[in-house]
C-alpha cells in the first residue's frame, strides 16, 4: 500500500471508529437517566457482552501478538497485510468496556420500570 492509503485507510479507520463508539453512550445515558433498564433486555445485552470481548481478544492477537500474527500468514500467505488496526482494538475494548457499565446500570437498577 502506498503511504497516501495507509493515511487514508487510518484515518478514515479512526473516524468510523469514533462514528460508532459514540453510539454506545445513548443507551448508558437514558438508564442512568431514568434509573431503570426498561426496553432493555437481558439477551441483548449477554450476547453483545460475549461479542464485543471476543471481538476484542481477536482484533488484540492479531495485532499485539507475534503468535497471531504467524497464524494469520500460515492461513493468508506470508506477504499478507494483516487486515486489523490498533483502531479496531481500541473499538473492541471500548464496546466491551460500554457493555461491562451497562452491566452495572442492570444490577443498580434491577427490573425498576418493568
Amino acid at each position: 500500500m502506498t503511504a497516501q492509503l495507509d493515511i487514508a485507510s487510518s484515518v478514515s479507520g479512526w473516524m468510523y471508529t469514533a462514528g460508532w463508539c459514540v453510539s454506545f453512550y445513548p443507551q448508558i445515558f437514558i438508564m442512568w437517566k431514568n434509573k431503570a433498564i426498561q426496553g432493555f433486555t437481558l439477551d441483548y445485552y449477554t450476547c453483545n457482552t460475549i461479542g464485543y470481548t471476543s471481538y476484542a481478544e481477536f482484533n488484540a492477537e492479531l495485532v499485539f501478538s507475534a503468535c497471531g500474527e504467524q497464524e494469520y500468514h500460515d492461513a493468508h500467505g506470508a506477504d499478507a497485510p494483516i487486515p486489523t488496526q490498533v483502531n479496531d482494538v481500541f473499538f473492541a475494548l471500548h464496546g466491551a468496556v460500554c457493555w461491562l457499565i451497562q452491566g452495572i446500570q442492570i444490577v443498580l437498577y434491577g427490573k425498576k420500570g418493568y
